[in-house]
Order: structure tokens, then C-alpha cells, then sequence
């Protein structure tokens, strides 16, 4: 099983080419597509953030069209999950808008310019990575 820090960075590498990494969805088959599609698709070629980091859980796979894999069993995922969050809020959260109360990772992913949403997301990950490390997981 991978570690947290082994799933941060594979999906990091995942997005980190821009033309790989989308605002507003899951997935999409293109940067150009206005339609999201589930981020195990084998069409796949752009995730946000989440998706990103759900698509390089190991173990997950589509059936019958839905996701057959359940999270709550991968420490690895909640603890990326954990420290993505923490990331975001030490990295870029003001705590007053109640939609980044709800969802600080998918706000750094998807309110802003592409440019500038991408550098953020990448400097998310990279503190996230290394606030695993520092709790020695």
C-alpha cells in the first residue's frame, strides 16, 4: 500500500503539465471538453486536484459505472485528504466565505485564473507533502 506522501506526489506529477489539470470538475477527455467524466475514465486526460488524487489511489477501478472503491478505507487517502486541506488553509485561506468553509482544496483549485490556480495547486501539494513528513507518516 502507498504512502500518503507516494500518493501526494504521484497525483501531483499527474497535473503538474497544466494541460493535464482542469477547474470545475472531476475529469474531463480535454482541456476543451465542457463535460466532466469520472476520474478513472480511461478517456480521462485532465483531473483538478481531487481527481487527481483519487485517480492515482491505488486499488480503485469503474464498475458498471460506478466507482468500486470505497476511501474510508485508505489512510493513505485520508491523510493526503487531511493535509491538502491544512495546505489550503495555511497557504491561501481567509476563512470567510462559507465555500471555502466547505471545500478549501476545490477553491484553490477552481476560483482564480488557470495560470495562477495551477501554481497554487502545486504549492498546496507540495506543503502537504511536507506536513506528512513532518508528523513522521
Amino acid at each position: 500500500m502507498q504512502s500518503a506522501v507516494e500518493l501526494l506526489t504521484k497525483a501531483q506529477d499527474l497535473i503538474r503539465d497544466p494541460k493535464h489539470w482542469t477547474q470545475h470538475h472531476l475529469a474531463k477527455r480535454s482541456l476543451r471538453s465542457a463535460y466532466s467524466i469520472p476520474p478513472l475514465s480511461v478517456e480521462a486526460t485532465c483531473w483538478c486536484v481531487i481527481g487527481a488524487l483519487v485517480v492515482s489511489e491505488e486499488g480503485g477501478h469503474f464498475e458498471e459505472g460506478r466507482f468500486a472503491r470505497s476511501f474510508a478505507h485508505s489512510s493513505a487517502y485520508a491523510l493526503a485528504m487531511q493535509k491538502l486541506i491544512a495546505a489550503a488553509n495555511t497557504l491561501y485561506g481567509d476563512g470567510r466565505s462559507e465555500l471555502w468553509k466547505l471545500s478549501p482544496v476545490a477553491s484553490v483549485n477552481d476560483f482564480g485564473s488557470r495560470r495562477v490556480c495551477h501554481k497554487r495547486v502545486m504549492a498546496m501539494y507540495d506543503l502537504a507533502r511536507e506536513l506528512v513528513k513532518e508528523e513522521g507518516v
